[in-house]
């Protein structure tokens, strides 16, 4: 890639710490990967290299990027977020800290259920009142993790509550005392419990790190040793904590080779724990670190920059700029040919505002040169977008949601739930009224509303006047079915039954619209939830999972709802989602003050400022504000448009944000009709792009993903390119089970632990799955032979393998300009060599077939070309048969088989998705939904 002087330089620098102040639009991502790039082809071990990041996207465009800069296949660096970062050394060194390596990492609602399940055991009473003993769970999980983003252990915060009490004099200074003394009562059961159970959440993998690194020096000498070079991108997202991290690895005064990516007028995530004070202290800290200012701007045209930058000035003297008397003002290196608008839209009504947003899309789409992804919506809060859902829906303009909370919400998801509410509890009346009106079940709304008033006027549950209406009989059987499996099936079977039995999922995916979609999406999201609920508690039922879902949402869980990768439609966005993405028209709206900035909402339970260690400069939520202004500002490339109305309906008259007078750019009113009226505009003016049209687009796959597409092109479209939900199948549950706890057995054998059979048997029944099983019984026999499998595994494994050199080695094989990606079970060294393993708990194959087997091959060919070691030979290993099939590939037959993946790559791109059906049918998990296994 061509660099400009200032990117070449940072890219160059490997002297020692440096920091790279990289504004918006000028290419952080770019550096950072050529950086990293240009590290792998000098020589340095790609174990060398740490990259540590924000979030897993992030992490995953930036392995993407060096995908495509990369040449042919390459042995892959550490690249990660902080916390799967955290996990990959707590997963080696747990023992070090007296912690189960076999621990398990629970999510926020994991966390929930596991507060809620041992909630008696804490000695709670103000944070659990009688009358809703659940209400503080979710409160209390947050100033936990805020404690740990912060870097202050449970002893710091009881030595600082002691304090707080002896110092207290008025009764409320009494209390708040008493509050926070029974806060860390509660987190020091919290920690005991999960030690107890095995378990992490999120928080711990940052601060056991800490832990480990502060009391085994030797641990912390190793991996200072290993990771010669660190980079860290969105350096101002870092939490306190995060940075301490940064600063045991790369310690200051040593002159390490630390370079740290970011830019503090981007930095919004307050609210998740980051400190600016990290970016704006690095030079104090680093004493010795040069420094790089990127202010060539490749996104946005100079208007944009110009009115960006007078906002954030304002931000000042709490500022890198300040601080460091750099200048930082964005110089624009985009040119257009037309005419753009820099503008701030006062219109006199939100229905005007929202009239001007559409009409100006359609503006801008009837010149040409634009397509509908070119356009977004950004709003404070994803309330404010509602009214623009609306407008785009009746205009019929395609758009999506991207990166909102909100799958609860989603009507495909409501109903969802209204199922589970009256499967549950037959006298429900209110779910149940609201799943008849359903369009896929066809009952008459005027028929609900007279069953409705004949079960208020027969003082009866509406339940009972359904199941006798004749008219109804369709629907009550399909409720009927799941409640008679209440007691024996697990929540996702009963829902897999209710989607693929009901007429819900084959008329979603009978047209391939946008919408269809995203409800698919919205679907399986949904689906993988529920099934993560059940992995944190096996047994769990219906009714249950119906209580729990409850409580999770009134403690404010409500998970992203699905968005589709580049698809021509018009982005509806929060401005804090809207971080790292760009759009030829912006449009910021609802720029009103109380809304931008927001008024402060403080947590339920506040974490007490005193406690913490950071520098919070300032502490000015106002300018944590202006720099989201800021962000959503600098995502538009041509056009932006600032938005308000002073009627939002109500008595109050609402002002504009003072945001806006601070950009200094020009504003003008508009009057609209106070209602859509787009005929002004001819339809022929304006480009029909239909959904659809893109072609398929393959930058990345998988054995399994090519295995698929061979038996069944429309099988791996539903599976992989619609994400259908399919049922889980037992043997694909009893497969991971058996792979995780051999994974695991031999890492501890690599450790030096003493491995045997009781530990095998406790690993596998650890990661024993119950999913898809048809009975109870069925479970059991499957566990028993797995159990015997194991044991005898135990006995003989050495005689058969030589030493494990690589367990679970993940690759990343090129073919052509995709990514082939996979995890090799193991590499074993032998006498003249190595072997690969790959384990099976399928029906055993023969020679022949395992000479043949294409899955080894792809596994060869990665363990020459990605990790750069030559196998002599090759084995499937068959666990229930006990039997291990050795092979060997020559590289003759490499060579065919890369050719073959390159033919059947190019294919997957260009294929329309065609059906081959035959007797394979039978075993599809989509042959309920697929109109050609229907006729096998």
């Amino acid at each position: 890639m061509k660099l400009n002087a200032k990117q070449k330089q940072a890219v160059e620098y490997v002297d020692g710490p440096l920091l790279i102040v990289a504004g918006a639009g000028t290419g952080k991502t770019t550096v950072i990967t050529e950086k990293v790039k240009g590290l792998l082809e000098s020589g340095v071990d790609a174990d060398k290299v740490l990259a540590l990041t924000f979030t897993e996207k992030a992490a995953e465009e930036m392995v993407e990027r060096l995908d495509a800069v990369m040449p042919l296949s390459y042995k892959e660096p550490w690249v990660s977020t902080f916390h799967r970062f955290g996990n990959r050394v707590l997963g080696d060194e747990a023992l070090e800290i007296g912690l189960d390596p076999a621990f398990e990492i629970m999510t926020e609602s994991a966390a929930w259920i596991f507060v809620k399940k041992h909630l008696f055991e804490f000695d709670l009473k103000y944070y659990r009142p009688l009358g809703n003993p659940h209400r503080f769970i979710g409160a209390m999980l947050k100033f936990f993790s805020r404690a740990k983003d912060e870097d202050v252990s449970v002893e710091e915060l009881r030595a600082y509550a002691n304090g707080l009490g002896g110092k207290a004099n008025s009764e409320d200074e009494i209390e708040e005392a008493e509050k926070l003394k029974e806060l860390v009562r509660a987190w020091f059961v919290y920690e005991e419990l999960k030690i107890k159970n095995s378990v992490v959440d999120f928080g711990d993998l940052i601060s056991l790190v800490l832990k480990l690194f502060r009391e085994r020096k030797s641990v912390l000498k190793k991996y200072r040793e290993q990771f010669e070079y660190v980079l860290v991108d969105e350096f101002q997202d870092t939490n306190f904590a995060q940075y301490q991290l940064v600063k045991l690895l790369c310690p200051p005064e040593k002159k390490p080779k630390l370079t740290v990516v970011g830019d503090d007028s981007q930095s919004i995530y307050r609210f998740r724990g980051a400190a600016i004070s990290n970016i704006l202290q690095f030079m104090n800290d680093y004493k010795s670190a040069d420094k790089v200012v990127l202010t060539d701007n490749y996104r946005s045209q100079q208007a944009i920059l110009d009115g960006a930058y007078k906002l954030i000035e304002n931000n000042n003297p709490e500022s890198l700029e300040s601080r460091l008397g750099i200048e930082k003002k964005l110089l624009s290196r985009r040119k257009s040919k037309n005419k753009n608008e820099t503008v701030v839209v006062e219109a006199k009504t939100g229905e005007m505002e929202v009239e001007f947003v559409v009409k100006k899309i359609y503006e801008l789409l009837a010149k040409g040169g634009c397509r509908y992804s070119d356009f977004a919506i950004a709003a404070r809060a994803n309330s404010q977008l509602e009214p623009y859902v609306a407008a785009l829906k009746q205009v019929s303009l395609p758009y999506q949601r991207v990166g909102n909370r909100g799958l609860f919400d989603q009507e495909e998801i409501a109903l969802l739930l209204q199922f589970l509410r009256v499967v549950a509890d037959q006298k429900d009346s209110q779910s149940l009224f609201q799943f008849l009106f359903h369009k896929d079940f066809g009952v008459d709304g005027e028929l609900v509303l007279k069953l409705v008033r004949e079960a208020r006027e027969g003082q009866v549950s509406l339940w009972d006047v359904v199941t006798k209406e004749k008219k109804c009989r369709e629907v009550a059987e399909v409720l009927r079915k799941a409640i008679k499996k209440v007691g024996s099936a697990r929540p996702t079977k009963i829902l897999y039954e209710f989607v693929y039995g009901s007429k819900f999922l084959s008329g979603l995916l009978a047209e391939e619209t946008l919408e269809q979609m995203l409800k698919v999406k919205n679907i399986n999201l949904f689906f993988q939830y529920v099934s993560r609920l059940e992995e944190s508690d096996k047994e769990l039922s219906v009714v249950e999972l119906v209580e729990m879902l409850e409580g999770l949402m009134e403690a404010g869980e409500n998970p992203s709802q699905a968005e589709v990768e580049d698809v021509d439609a018009i982005v509806l966005t929060t401005t804090h989602s809207s971080k790292g993405l760009e759009f030829g028209n912006v449009f910021m709206v609802s720029l009103v003050a109380g809304r931008f900035p927001t008024s402060d909402r403080k947590d339920a339970i506040e974490f007490p400022l005193s406690a913490l260690k950071e520098d919070l400069g300032s502490g000015d939520r106002v300018a944590e504000e202006r720099r989201l202004f800021y962000v959503g500002m600098t995502r538009a490339k041509d056009n932006l448009y600032l938005t308000w109305g002073s009627d939002y309906g109500g008595k109050r008259k609402w002002k504009a944000s003072g945001f806006l007078a601070e950009t200094g750019l020009v504003s003008r009113s508009y009057e609209g009709k106070t209602q859509l009226s787009l005929l002004e505009i001819a339809e022929d003016e304006v480009p029909t792009i239909k959904l659809g049209e893109d072609k398929f687009e393959l930058t990345k796959t998988s054995y399994s993903q090519i295995d698929t597409f061979k038996a069944c092109p429309l099988k791996f479209k539903y599976r992989y390119v619609l994400r259908v939900p399919a049922e889980p199948h037992h043997a694909l549950a009893f497969g991971r089970g058996v792979h995780e706890t051999l994974r695991e057995f031999h890492q501890r054998e690599m450790r030096g632990e003493g491995v045997d059979e009781e530990l095998i048997l406790t690993l596998y029944k650890k990661y024993f799955s119950g999913e898809g099983y048809e009975t109870a019984e069925h479970k059991k026999l499957r566990y028993e032979t797995g159990k015997t499998a194991l044991k005898n595994y135990v006995k003989k494994y050495k005689k058969m393998f030589g030493r494990p050199v690589m367990l679970e080695k993940p690759f990343r094989l090129k073919i052509n300009d995709v990514v082939l990606v996979g995890t090799i079970d193991r590499i074993d060294a032998i006498d003249g060599g190595h072997e690969i393993i790959d384990y099976k708990t399928g029906s055993l194959k023969n020679k022949k077939e395992v000479d043949r087997d294409e899955q080894l091959s792809i596994y060869t060919l990665a363990a020459a070309e990605v990790l750069g070691i030559e196998t002599q030979k090759q084995a499937l290993y068959f666990v229930e048969n006990e039997e291990k099939v050795e092979t060997t590939r020559s590289k003759a037959q490499l060579a065919r088989k890369r050719k073959d993946l390159e033919k059947i790559i190019e294919e997957m791109k260009k294929s329309k998705f065609p059906a081959k059906p035959g007797f394979v049918c039978g075993y599809c998990e989509f042959k309920r939904i697929c109109p050609f296994a229907s006729k096998q």
